[in-house]
């Protein structure tokens, strides 16, 4: 079933006529080069873009939905996310139930512990290590509990422990369906296609705008793909572990 359904849906020149879903309980990719329009598809879901077309959350249109009952609804981790002041991690996690107007204190220790990230607590967040840092705000996205999670570019500045620590807590988030609660599912953007490959079920590829290629891994990470989109050769190794994108030459 279909939580994300996208017909058509353009923004300025950055989007040009977006067709995509996004599936209950999947991880969705989206990759391609730097201004392919990954951020910009990101924003209009979040709320940050204003944009043509329709963006559908389980077949009611977006734009219907208040400003607090999408923040509920769907969770966006931004590219280089840091605080402007020198805040307690308890005190960032716990932003993450803005929308619901409380600070449940289970909530918030539940996606600390999530995030490894409880021991902290009291630390100051710019204190903190950056790949520590980007679990304090993947924590605080965390703590609202979102259907649909959002993450722009999470792997950004981060060492390859904390690029697979942190593309797992995402793939653990999916799965970890609360009693009662809804399916969740992950739209993240990623530059790194090895590891798109090994923790994404779908990838959309981006180019120029549009839709180049959508569907499995193998799909659409071909040669073919890559050279039209990159201008490069890859060498690509899908069912080696972890999965091998690699240039050649």
């Amino acid at each position: 079933m279909a939580v994300i359904t996208i017909n058509d849906l353009s923004l300025d020149k950055r989007l040009k006529s977006i067709h995509l879903d996004l599936q209950e309980g999947e991880v969705l990719g989206l990759i391609g080069p730097n201004g392919a329009g990954k951020t910009s598809l990101l924003h209009c879901l979040a709320g940050i873009e204003s944009f043509q077309g329709e963006i559908l959350l389980k077949q009611q249109p977006l734009n219907t939905f208040s400003d607090t009952a999408r923040a509920r609804r769907l969770g966006l981790l931004p590219q280089g996310s840091q605080s402007a002041w020198s805040l307690r991690v308890r005190d960032v996690i716990s932003l993450g139930r803005l929308p619901w107007q409380d600070e449940d204190p289970a909530k918030i220790i539940a996606a600390a512990e999530l995030t490894g990230v409880d021991q902290w607590m009291n630390h100051l967040v710019d204190q903190l290590s950056g790949g520590e840092q980007l679990r304090v705000w993947l924590a605080r996205v965390f703590a609202g509990e979102p259907e649909i999670l959002l993450a722009d570019e999470p792997l950004a500045s981060l060492d390859l422990y904390y690029q697979c620590r942190v593309l797992s807590l995402l793939r653990d988030y999916v799965k970890a369906r609360p009693e009662g609660k809804a399916s969740r599912s992950v739209m993240v953007s990623l530059h790194d296609l090895s590891m798109a490959a090994r923790y994404c079920d779908r990838l959309c590829l981006l180019h120029q705008g549009r839709v180049w290629s959508l569907g499995r891994p193998d799909e659409v990470l071909t040669q073919q793909n890559l050279l039209d989109v990159y201008q490069v050769n890859c060498q690509i190794d899908l069912n080696a572990v972890p999965p091998v994108v690699s240039v050649l030459g």
